[in-house]
């Protein structure tokens, strides 16, 4: 591999130079999901969110009392994930001196805890004191094994915010090996993989994807056309490619790896058996693949070298065959090399409008999110367009990972430069960029105009509807000069009847988005305005501790009723939660100082020096 490919691969810090980032996740992520700070849950719903779903269709927290080694499952029958989670007290590793050489070292005691949930779950006999969720999981899995063996997936995963020893990693090793002979899956994250997922969008400048692809036998297993060719495939290939470019092979894909999917478990757990590697090909959609060209077709060896190569159907099919290849021993291994084939088309092409089509039209093997099958409309293309047409330049992102696309694909697209959206800063720090996600602006502008009530309640689908909905409101109607007048009331209610046809300005979605990240700007997390107010009442003599220490003395019962009486804690709590509420204020007073929030107003707002 030439030392320029070896650039595509993420690179890992030390333990030490991580622990900031991840306090600083699990932080965010306990803002989300928790009503207080606690690590430990905070690293649960972070694992779910990074290698599974939070969805609540599929995700099921049970980490406590008769959780049977459970933290966290995920059902999507016939497919089960169980998770047994630890995280250490990472700010006291923080504080020690020689934090960055330590990375904490886990033995045994917590896979042991994961078997004996596997044991619990696969044991048909006997009886178990678990919480009632367990029971039901229990229930579930063994009646779809029952059903049908074959189908029924278990993937039992060991998350720990550090490493194992390096007995407890053969003991791992070992008890993987003799699961994978009663068909399930042992899976083993640890800290490094948890900084791989958090920047797996991470995508480095001018990366060039470059990769072989082997036949058995060209003439028998290559098609050949004018700009595109069939291939049968080694299936070790595509193992080979990803461990050399990991996420960049996908750059031009709406999506990355579906962890929970039913669909991809069921791909893993066939190639994991002889018959199943043999009839892979077969059993499987294939992979489509575009690339700025490929060459070998007139070589004598059995060939293809595939340039500027990206896989725009098929990321689920790559991970699976990386995620049993890596279970199997090496004697499977070897069967797995001569035996697995995977059918790919390959299309010579760079023209990002055919792209998208393609994309759409062959990703079907999951289901596609709304958002990105709107993301050709003509809607969503003017409105990136427009703020890109801005004196400043936005970028629009409107389908999933088109920002690290481009990123890493600017020379392909002629509208397109990185540097357009750089946020210019004095001093050091990570570059940012201008940029905003149609997701996110969907959210913002619905509270903008006066539906925060809808929009803080959460479980609204924006991209779903076709007329008349949410989408509509949002991307294909503008406010009328009545919609203001009547907002300015107290008694303002939403109604059709006060929105005209058409597109807002990109200055009305800009001041929406601004107000949006300006009230995430001056919020702070639940845990550091709990120190914050806890080291204010030590003090002032209200509770009791040493501050130079950063010890509390006070019994949590006191901590906890001064901190119900305190009015900027409580000031604070709700700020943190009512994000929707606060855009819409922001506009009711906007509203009542310049009349109206219409296309002229916001432009000028936009523009101003402190706002700008």
């Amino acid at each position: 591999m030439s030392a320029s490919k070896q650039k595509s691969k993420i690179k890992v810090p030390s333990f030490g130079h991580f622990l900031p980032e991840v306090i600083h996740e699990l932080e965010k992520v306990s803002d989300i999901y928790l009503d207080s700070y606690n690590e430990h849950l905070a690293f649960v719903y972070m694992v779910a969110q990074l290698f599974e779903t939070t969805n609540e269709e599929n995700f099921v927290l049970t980490d406590g009392p008769k959780d049977g080694g459970i933290d966290f499952f995920i059902q999507a029958s016939p497919s089960y994930s169980i998770y047994q989670c630890k995280c250490p007290n990472l700010e006291t590793i923080q504080n020690r001196e020689d934090s960055q050489a330590r990375t904490p070292k886990y033995d045994q005691t917590p896979l042991e805890e994961l078997l004996a949930a596997v044991e619990m779950l696969t044991d048909t006999q006997g009886e178990y004191d678990v919480k009632i969720l367990i029971k039901r999981l229990r229930g579930d899995y063994q009646r779809d094994h029952l059903a049908d063996s074959e189908g029924t997936n278990l993937t039992a995963a060991l998350a720990v915010m550090g490493e194992l020893t390096e007995p407890a990693r053969l003991a791992f090793q070992s008890h993987r090996t003799r699961l994978a002979e009663k068909g399930i899956s042992l899976r083993l994250i640890e800290w490094k993989k948890v900084y791989e997922a958090l920047h797996a969008l991470d995508a480095p400048e001018d990366v060039d994807v470059e990769f072989d692809v082997h036949v058995e036998d060209k003439q028998n297993d290559l098609l050949a056309h004018r700009d595109y060719c069939y291939v049968l495939a080694y299936a070790y290939d595509f193992y080979k490619a990803f461990r050399a470019h990991e996420w960049n092979l996908f750059d031009w894909n709406v999506r990355f790896q579906i962890f929970n999917s039913p669909i991809n478990k069921r791909i893993i757990k066939s190639l994991k058996t002889r018959k199943g590697r043999k009839q892979f090909h077969h059993l499987n959609n294939g992979l489509l693949i575009t690339c700025k060209g490929y060459s070998g077709m007139k070589r004598a060896d059995n060939r293809l070298t595939v340039k500027g190569a990206q896989i725009i159907n098929g990321c689920q099919t790559v991970r699976a065959i990386c995620e049993a290849y890596e279970d199997l021993t090496p004697s499977e291994q070897e069967e797995f090399r001569r035996d697995a084939r995977v059918q790919v088309k390959i299309i010579r092409t760079t023209d990002p409008v055919f792209i998208g089509e393609l994309v759409i039209s062959t990703n079907d093997q999951n289901p596609m999110k709304p958002r990105n099958l709107k993301s050709n409309s003509a809607e969503q293309r003017d409105i990136q367009n427009q703020f890109r047409m801005l004196p400043t330049k936005w970028f629009y992102q409107r389908k999933d990972g088109e920002w690290a696309s481009l990123t890493t694909a600017s020379s392909r697209v002629r509208w397109f430069r990185k540097s357009d959206y750089i946020v210019f800063r004095k001093g050091r720090g990570r570059r940012q960029f201008r940029r905003i996600d149609n997701q996110t602006l969907a959210k913002a502008w619905y509270a903008f105009t006066g539906h925060s009530h809808r929009a803080l309640r959460g479980g609204i689908h924006y991209f779903e509807d076709e007329s008349g909905g949410v989408y509509s409101r949002v991307f294909k109607s503008v406010p009328s000069p009545a919609f203001w007048s009547v907002f300015r009331q107290t008694t303002f209610v939403p109604s059709d009847e006060y929105f005209d046809q058409g597109i807002p300005s990109v200055y009305q979605y800009l001041l929406a988005y601004g107000i949006a990240e300006y009230i995430d700007s001056r919020k702070i997390s639940s845990k550091a305005s709990k120190k914050t107010t806890i080291q204010r009442g030590i003090k002032e003599g209200i509770l009791k501790g040493d501050l130079e220490r950063e010890k509390i003395l006070s019994p949590p019962q006191e901590i906890n009723t001064f901190l119900a009486s305190d009015v900027e804690y409580n000031v604070n709590r709700m700020i943190l939660y009512m994000r929707e509420v606060l855009i819409e204020l922001f506009s009711f007073v906007l509203s009542q100082k310049y009349v109206a929030c219409d296309a002229t107003n916001c432009q000028n707002l936009t523009s101003l020096p402190h706002l700008a």
